[in-house]
């Protein structure tokens, strides 16, 4: 189910969501639904959010909205839920550039138009992790533009391949060429700022930062002094501390916890 969901994600993924929040509501019909509804209800909407690779709050989010939808009387028959997915599916243009890409073929799946895009900006980057001894250590670097601690990454180009840039923006950064792509991990930060580039700047706009996940057997790192001033070499507790945002830490916990990463 996972696999079709991703397949129609780009394309149909607020319909489908929608459609399978109002089967879980029409399952629980009757007295049932006032009890059950809530509890089923809120497990759906958790799993579908965890489908998008959402973070934790905003999971939480779905599932107490989805909750209280498949717990209210009456509403078995009326397919709010999928209206609205309809609804944000055919409003947003982000969907029309994901149909886009879906019909390109397997060999360009992580393309994305970033032009056809307005009021968004999609980054790309990674995830770099060595081992030492028993004990798995995280890349992290220091943006002395932003003040922040984070993972390499940076602007996906036009017709770039989203692991292209990665692999780019790392070696851009930290200077890092040895890198394995760990199959299957990836992972989407969506979250909203202030643009600093083209017609946009100034605007507040949607960020999408796309992450994957790299071992690599090197430890010198050559941070580029422009954009990244630092970088250290972290356990997954002493990095969590000293990123920031709690979307960020999400992704991080989700690449510690990502089976192929021993592989």
């Amino acid at each position: 189910m996972n696999k079709l969901f991703e397949r129609l994600k780009p394309a149909f993924g607020p319909i489908l969501g929608g459609l399978i929040i109002d089967f879980t509501d029409l399952a629980t019909f009757g007295p049932i639904g006032i009890y059950m509804g809530a509890v089923i209800g809120g497990a759906v909407g958790y799993w579908i959010c965890s489908l998008y690779q959402l973070p934790i709050k905003q999971k939480m989010i779905g599932a107490m909205l989805a909750a209280i939808y498949c717990s209210i009387p009456s509403t078995e028959f009326i397919p709010a839920a999928t209206l609205l997915g309809a609804f944000i599916r055919f409003s947003s243009p982000r969907f029309d550039a994901g149909l886009k890409e879906a019909g390109r073929g397997k060999e360009r799946r992580n393309v994305i138009d970033v032009k056809a895009v307005v009021g968004e900006e999609f980054s790309a980057g990674g995830i770099v992790f060595r081992t030492e001894g028993e004990e798995i250590c995280y890349l992290l670097v220091y943006s002395g533009r932003n003040k922040r601690w984070g993972f390499p990454k940076g602007h996906i180009k036009r017709d770039e391949d989203e692991n292209i840039t990665a692999l780019r923006e790392i070696e851009e950064e930290a200077g890092l060429r040895d890198l394995r792509l760990v199959k299957g991990f990836r992972s989407e930060d969506v979250y909203e700022a202030i643009s600093r580039r083209g017609q946009t700047k100034g605007k507040i706009i949607k960020k999408h930062s796309i992450y994957f996940l790299f071992e690599t057997s090197e430890k010198e790192i050559k941070v580029d002094g422009r954009e990244i001033t630092d970088y250290r070499w972290l356990r997954l507790k002493e990095a969590l501390k000293l990123i920031s945002f709690d979307s960020a830490k999400e992704i991080l916990r989700q690449a510690d916890r990502f089976p192929a990463k021993a592989a």
